[in-house]
């Protein structure tokens, strides 16, 4: 069964958070946790025929402005500007926007949506949804993995750019990558669902159970490039 859900995925003819927290989701989605190197997803499900365009979530697309992202915020969630949490992260100087969307999916609770910005261009450049434990603590897990295979069902029925497509991974943290793949212009969408915990706990739904539980939906326009303040020598 494919909802109708909120993820911008098309093909050629268009088919309050702490900063801390929304710096840990970005570092996160920018590959900064290990993949292993492993095979691809195999799915019995027909993958359409033209290869997908990740441009970016609901009506909120890559190369947007702040002002633009605003604008469509409030025309998909009903959330105005004064309401949208802008979060300046003071190390890489990066601009963050972030909200909280109750029903974004049918199972899952709230989720937290982080629309990140480059720091040289000040355009859009990932958006990362979570839910769970770092948007609705409350949430229970039975309605976490629902949403994660819906979300996994949804994407393996797409076509993704050939060789980018992984899923069914353990990742080095211990969260388990249910699905990565890219377009033909090298962006990509990744599903990762994990246990935060300070203890190495590889996910398995018996072992977390009892544990704060996330899902983490990310859309990035440059994946493994980060647009960010760095000091350069000499300092």
């Amino acid at each position: 069964m494919a909802p109708s859900l909120p993820v911008t995925v098309r093909g050629p003819r268009s088919w309050p958070a702490a900063a801390l927290l929304v710096a840990a989701l970005l570092a996160a989605s920018l590959g900064l946790v290990t993949m292993p190197a492993a095979a691809q997803v195999d799915s019995e499900i027909p993958a359409a025929d033209e290869v997908v365009e990740i441009d970016g979530f609901r009506s909120v697309t890559f190369g947007m402005t702040e002002a633009q992202v605003l604008g469509a915020i409030e025309a998909d969630y009903g959330i105005q500007a004064e309401a949208v949490e802008r979060i300046l992260n003071p190390l890489d100087r990066t601009v963050t926007l972030s909200i909280l969307v109750e029903d974004l999916l049918p199972a899952g609770g709230a989720a937290h949506l982080a629309f990140g910005f480059s720091r040289s261009a000040r355009l859009l450049h990932q958006i990362v949804i979570t839910w769970g434990a770092l948007a609705d603590p409350e949430t229970p897990l039975q309605d976490l993995l629902r949403t994660d295979a819906i979300l996994r069902n949804y994407f393996v029925q797409r076509r993704f750019a050939e060789n980018t497509v992984l899923g069914d991974l353990p990742l080095s943290d211990g969260s388990y990558l249910s699905f990565t793949g890219s377009d033909e212009q090298g962006r990509r969408a990744s599903l990762v669902i994990g246990a935060l915990t300070e203890r190495f706990v590889p996910f398995d739904p018996n072992a977390v159970a009892g544990l704060p539980v996330f899902v983490r939906l990310s859309y990035l326009e440059s994946p493994g490039e980060q647009d960010v303040f760095r000091l350069q020598p000499p300092f």
